[in-house]
């Protein structure tokens, strides 16, 4: 059996689902192949969107905000044809070529872009392979309930009744959670994991990111928090990409309640390090630490789908979260301040979690589809 993994590069979480899932195929000696979906339109279509994406997101999340609550108005319906699927649907004739010549029995996607793409060629080829949409936000974001695909994979159980609403069949839906590496299913040892990043062991760990790019309020959140916090806690801010945020961090290198960490790939390993994380809520980094079982405090820096995300998480009770940076600073401190608080969290994230994404969504492809 050969696997055909669409994804697009419009933001790592995507790519990392992608990549989560192929892992598992992999250790069942499947063989599979990750691509982006929109390059079989053009490099330079997949270039233009994904850069777009990323430049809006980063630097004007207002706009993005408002562009997707206006989408989720006019989301459109199964049976719809909307001016973006017709656009999409340019790529379907490569996409079905390279699934020929590729001899892909199964197409997993992992973004409602793929998906269109894959609708298109299903209709026009009946003989194209079934495709699973997997879907990695904690919402039925526009367009998903368009792509037609045979079967949804969603990220909880609580998710039914708004994936029904949009119009999306119930056969068609299966529970599995949000598929991530499988470094954060793993058991955490927070004495050794602090020991390998050469942090105290005798102090608690509160972590502070906002995603690979290092957007959203690190700065201000780092300024309220570092005077502020018990003196058993260090503050561990995780700059991403971001260089200048990584720089500024630098003044703050002397004291020591702080670390400044630039681009790391040892996330799992502060994860397992920390009591806590402040971050925003984006679809793969809080299933990953949900997976750890690690007390999250949500700051809605985006919108958009990650402000579905934070709606789940804080309606559900299982985490914190806020819009301003003085409301989320003062969860933190009530928390870090009051006995027993992390450890009821973690416990709701342990209850409240069951699912291991990637490997129900590749047994699943595997033997039921």
């Amino acid at each position: 059996m050969r696997v055909l993994i669409l994804s697009c590069n419009t933001g790592e979480g995507h790519n990392s689902a992608a990549k989560a899932i192929g892992a598992q195929l992999e250790a069942q000696a499947v063989e599979y192949e990750i691509v982006d979906a929109l390059a079989f339109i053009s490099e330079k279509v997949s270039d233009f969107i994904c850069g777009w994406h990323v430049k809006i997101y980063q630097h004007v999340p207002v706009l993005f905000n408002i562009g997707y609550r206006v989408e989720e108005i006019a989301s459109p319906r199964p049976k719809d044809t909307s001016v973006l699927y017709r656009f999409l649907s340019k790529g379907a004739e490569n996409l079905y070529e390279y699934i020929q010549k590729g001899r892909f029995d199964r197409v997993v996607s992992t973004h409602a872009f793929a998906s269109l793409i894959m609708r298109r060629v299903k209709q026009d080829h009946p003989d194209a392979p079934n495709q699973v949409f997997v879907a990695t936000d904690y919402t039925c974001s526009p367009f998903v309930a368009e792509c037609q695909a045979d079967m949804y994979m969603i990220p909880d159980e609580k998710l039914m009744s708004e994936f029904l609403r949009c119009g999306i069949a119930r056969e068609r839906i299966l529970p599995t959670g949000i598929p991530v590496r499988e470094v954060f299913h793993s058991p955490r040892n927070k004495e050794i994991s602090k020991e390998a990043l050469g942090l105290p062991r005798d102090k608690r760990i509160a972590l502070l990111m906002c995603g690979s790019m290092g957007c959203g309020p690190i700065r201000q959140l780092t300024r309220e928090l570092i005077d502020r916090i018990p003196k058993d806690t260090v503050l561990v801010v995780i700059c991403g990409h971001n260089k200048k945020l990584y720089e500024d961090m630098q003044a703050l290198a002397q004291r020591e309640n702080f670390r400044a960490v630039g681009y790391t790939k040892q996330m799992p390993l502060y994860m397992d390090a920390a009591d806590l994380i402040i971050t925003k809520p984006g679809g793969l980094s809080s299933t990953e630490a949900a997976a750890k079982r690690l007390p999250m405090f949500f700051i809605n820096a985006v919108g958009g789908c990650e402000g579905r995300n934070l709606e789940f998480y804080r309606g559900n009770g299982l985490a914190c979260g806020a819009d301003s940076v003085k409301v989320l600073v003062k969860l933190v401190l009530a928390k870090l301040e009051t006995p027993g608080a992390l450890e009821r969290m973690r416990k709701a994230l342990e209850k409240n979690f069951p699912h291991h994404g990637a490997k129900e969504i590749s047994d699943y492809v595997l033997t039921k589809m």
